[in-house]
């Protein structure tokens, strides 16, 4: 779904920046910057891209330990708290 949307902004971007080719206008130029900003804010809020820049940034400023700086981790009580550099499976 969200790459649904993401190719429906893409084109509905490429009809407003034609729109404000043939007809520049205040309104057609708003519009761009609208959707401009739309498609860029999906970019960057979508859950997919950001998990690849977050991996790629941990290799590259650590190519031969794959670690966390600092990590910190508080429960309550009557709990148990696990924690993990990497994929962790819990079967009860």
């Amino acid at each position: 779904m969200k790459n649904f949307l993401f190719i429906l902004n893409i084109i509905a971007f490429i009809g407003v920046l034609l729109w404000f080719i043939f007809e520049p206008s205040w309104e057609s130029g708003s519009t761009c910057g609208v959707t401009f900003a739309a498609l860029i804010s999906q970019f960057f809020w979508n859950d997919s891209v950001k998990k690849v820049v977050k991996k790629n940034k941990a290799v590259s400023s650590n190519n031969s330990q794959n670690k966390i700086d600092s990590m910190s981790q508080t429960a309550g009580d009557n709990s148990t708290q696990y924690q993990s550099g990497g994929n962790m499976t819990i079967n009860k």
